[in-house]
């Protein structure tokens, strides 16, 4: 294995996993508001 291969490979695995990790904090946080927006209408219903 010549060092360039396994440095490209690094770069591209750490590339990957940034966007992962992105992606993944966007479905959390998406999720969280929806659950909050939800939470927000079911209290909205009992007072009025």
């Amino acid at each position: 294995m010549n060092q360039d291969l396994i440095i490209a490979t690094l770069a591209l695995a750490l590339i990957f996993s940034g966007i992962m990790y992105k992606v993944l904090v966007k479905k959390i946080s998406i999720n969280t508001s929806v659950v909050n927006t939800e939470q927000k209408i079911k209290d909205e219903k009992e007072q009025g």
